[in-house]
C-alpha cells in the first residue's frame, strides 16, 4: 500500500525494518500474484525431509506396538538397524512424540528363570 502511494523501497523497508530485497520481493509477488499471496511461503523452500512419511508411520509403529526378539523394548540402534535409517533420526523421532520405550506404561514379568526364587 506504501508503494501504491508513491513510497520508495528503501524508506519502506527502513519503515518496517526489513531489507529492501524483501520489499521488491514483496512488490513483485502483488503484481504477480496478488496481495493475498505476499505472506504465504513460497513452494519449494525449506530443508526437505530426508525421511518419507511412510518411514516415520512404520518407525512410531514399530515402536508402540511390536518389541524385538528376545527383548523387552526396542533400543535406537536396533530400531535404526530395523528400519535402516540412522539412530540419530530414531532419536529425533522419538523426542518429537516423547516416546520412550524404557519407560514402559505397564508391568513385564522378568524372562529370568530364577526370578520367583529371587522374590
Amino acid at each position: 500500500l506504501r508503494a501504491v502511494a508513491g513510497q520508495g523501497n528503501v524508506s519502506i523497508a527502513e519503515e518496517l525494518g526489513v531489507a529492501r530485497p524483501t520489499v521488491q520481493l514483496w512488490r513483485k509477488r502483488v503484481s504477480t500474484q496478488g496481495i493475498g499471496e505476499v505472506w504465504k511461503i513460497a513452494p519449494g523452500r525449506g530443508r526437505k525431509p530426508q525421511v518419507d512419511q511412510a518411514t516415520r508411520e512404520a518407525i512410531i509403529k514399530a515402536t508402540l506396538q511390536s518389541k524385538p526378539r528376545g527383548m523387552t523394548h526396542w533400543s535406537c540402534r536396533l530400531m535404526a538397524e530395523e528400519q535402516q535409517v540412522s539412530r540419530s533420526t530414531v532419536n529425533r523421532l522419538w523426542q518429537l512424540h516423547n516416546i520412550k520405550p524404557h519407560l514402559s506404561r505397564t508391568f513385564k514379568l522378568s524372562r529370568d528363570a530364577k526370578f520367583l526364587e529371587k522374590l
